[in-house]
């Protein structure tokens, strides 16, 4: 793992900018959150064990939402989903819970004092719903993928240090487009598809790692 300073500072030598007089702190801080919403994407689209966090929500009886996931450095990107494409949202004996149709959000509403074992779920920009409520006590487990954020120079890079070098990679491409005057705020796909590729490499080769050493176990 390493703290974002020390990003910086590989950065600010590859650029030649050792003093920080052409490219601020703060811009540097500013290309790090673009690199890590790029990558975080790219690991949500990928749906490989890679990156993937789990959290729990406990419902009580009577119980029909909680607050999504979240952490100081992250917020819940998108849930994770099977080989067949269903989201991977489960109850504590393992029945998975899913998607509701709008039909079926409509329906809930309209009769809203149904309990029952959770058997469908929805969410909006913060919480998590459940339906039927809770008739009694459920823990509910989800897989899913982060949006990280990263805000002072002393954060540290989330993934363990594996993608560090992309996210330098791409601080420095920035700074390089940004001296050039030429897509300043947005990515050229051309010139910056090796990173991309190049993240590939990485986050599949952890996974088929984990497989090889531990059949049947992913990396959460």
């Amino acid at each position: 793992m390493a703290i974002l300073s020390t990003i910086i500072g590989q950065v600010q030598q590859e650029v030649r900018d050792p003093r920080g007089t052409n490219y601020t702190t703060d811009e540097l801080i500013h290309y790090c959150r673009l690199a890590l919403e790029y990558l975080c994407d790219l690991i949500a689209d990928l749906n490989a064990p890679f990156g993937r966090l789990t959290a729990s929500l406990a419902f009580s009886a009577g119980d029909q939402s909680k607050a999504l996931p979240s952490a100081v450095n992250y917020t819940m990107l998108r849930l994770a989903t099977n080989d067949e494409g269903g989201y991977k949202v489960f109850l504590a004996d393992g029945s998975r819970l899913r998607l509701a149709t709008e039909r079926q959000i409509d329906a809930y509403y309209q009769d809203p004092t149904a309990t029952g074992q959770p058997a469908r779920f929805w969410m909006d920009e913060a919480n998590f719903y459940i339906s039927p409520k809770a008739d009694a006590s459920y823990s509910v487990t989800l897989h899913f993928y982060p949006r990280y954020a990263i805000s002072a120079v002393g954060d540290t890079i989330p993934w363990g240090g594996q993608l560090n070098d992309l996210v330098r990679l791409y601080m420095v491409r920035m700074c390089r487009e940004r001296s050039n005057q030429v897509g300043y705020w947005s990515l050229d796909q051309a010139k910056f598809g090796d990173l991309k590729r190049r993240a590939v490499r990485v986050i599949k080769g952890r996974e088929s790692i984990a497989i090889g050493v531990a059949p049947g176990y992913g990396w959460t």
